[in-house]
């Protein structure tokens, strides 16, 4: 009779404590779900199929994981994309999820900038940078190209002393960038003659 009444007890707990299980099962299956489309947005940004991954970055944003850097994620390959308006909003959204994300996405601004070949629009926004999280050194190569592709060779040249002093460039690439400078700054000092 004990052994009924208790196998009839445990029978009672587990129907009541059944919603629950089933409730938890399926929570763990949607982050698991989740978190598998996140891991495929990586996947697809690093694979080069950026539409795909602006997708899932897109899925994996709205169902909340992690979605600063969802966003950032969408915002990088919409800059690979070339697609200026679809960054600015994905940039956006990556600021208001989490301010800490301002560094990563005024690089990403800057490299679309450099991209479409608005050289002074790159030096502003790495300014704008420089303030915000200080100078490093790959916001620095970026000025370097930046300041190469508007033809000011005389920050050209502060730049490439700077990288040289933090053992950021090699040492053929910086002469190169300061032999094609002094040749810059004598030509345009006999034109200005």
């Amino acid at each position: 009779g004990f052994l009924v009444f208790y196998g009839a007890l445990r029978a009672v707990a587990l129907a009541r404590s059944l919603p629950r299980r089933v409730r938890t099962f399926r929570e763990r299956r949607q982050r698991e779900k989740i978190l598998a489309t996140f891991y495929d947005a990586v996947r697809l940004l690093f694979e080069g199929r950026f539409s795909q991954a602006m997708k899932k970055a897109g899925e994996a944003h709205a169902a909340g994981q992690s979605p600063a850097l969802a966003a950032l994620l969408a915002a990088r390959a919409a800059q690979r994309l070339r697609e200026p308006a679809k960054l600015k909003e994905w940039l956006d959204l990556t600021v208001q999820e989490d301010v800490k994300m301002q560094a990563a996405c005024l690089m990403l601004e800057a490299e679309m900038q450099l991209e479409m070949r608005c050289f002074d629009d790159v030096v502003q926004t790495l300014d704008r940078l420089h303030n915000a999280s200080g100078r490093h050194v790959a916001a620095l190569r970026l000025e370097l190209r930046a300041q190469q592709g508007g033809g000011k060779w005389d920050e050209v040249l502060r730049l490439v002393r700077l990288l040289e002093k933090h053992n950021a460039l090699l040492p053929e690439v910086a002469h190169e960038a300061k032999l094609k400078a002094h040749q810059e700054n004598i030509r345009q000092r006999r034109t200005d003659l």
